[in-house]
């Protein structure tokens, strides 16, 4: 299990890295609390400062940190799922929500859909490597939930389509091309490693 966590460690540490670059992909809007989960470990106060910690709240404001938590919290449930066929039901309805979302979106302006369905697939990484690490970090005394043990027992699986896809976001592909590259690497990267 040591090895195995230190693959996990190294495949969210690669992640978190393009994703700490990609956070340019994430427009500025105004900085409120509205999204999200507000909880004390998704703050920083550091001399009368308030930040935030959470990706969701952050940059919140407008539907896509909303989008990105449910959307990745279906899929993390598809990966943790015992049966193959349902992991791809749920994979492939979340890629078909995401696609449907994503043509919803500014449907005269083909940059403003690519920018939003770009941020919220930043925000889908970044809040599954929060709830990724924390699952993994969790003191040994303290009881997880039977879906986070679950996804403790599939963090190499996950941590490796996290890791894979923050690739293909720092690549040139923009709107469908990137969808159909992102749908391709989450369905093959969690089978090939089932």
């Amino acid at each position: 299990m040591g090895d195995e966590r230190l693959v996990v460690v190294d495949l969210l540490g690669n992640a978190v890295r393009r994703l700490l670059r990609l956070t340019g992909a994430i427009r500025p809007r105004q900085r409120t609390a509205v999204f999200g989960d507000l909880k004390p470990e998704h703050v920083y106060l550091s001399a009368h400062r308030l930040t935030f910690i959470d990706p969701a709240l952050q940059w919140a404001a407008g539907p896509e940190p909303d989008v990105a938590k449910l959307l990745g919290r279906t899929l993390l449930l598809g990966f943790c799922h015992h049966e193959l066929r349902a992991e791809r039901q749920i994979t492939e309805g979340v890629m078909s929500a995401l696609s449907r979302h994503s043509q919803s979106v500014s449907r005269s302006d083909r940059t403003d859909r690519a920018e939003r369905l770009r941020e919220v697939m930043v925000l889908w990484l970044m809040d599954t490597v929060n709830i990724l690490s924390t699952c993994l970090s969790a003191p040994a005394d303290l009881p997880l939930t039977s879906s986070q043990l679950a996804l403790v027992a599939e963090a190499h699986r996950v941590a490796a389509v996290v890791e894979r896809v923050s690739g293909l976001l720092i690549g040139s592909a923009s709107g469908l091309s990137l969808l159909d590259a992102v749908f391709h690497e989450v369905e093959h990267s969690a089978l090939d490693l089932r």
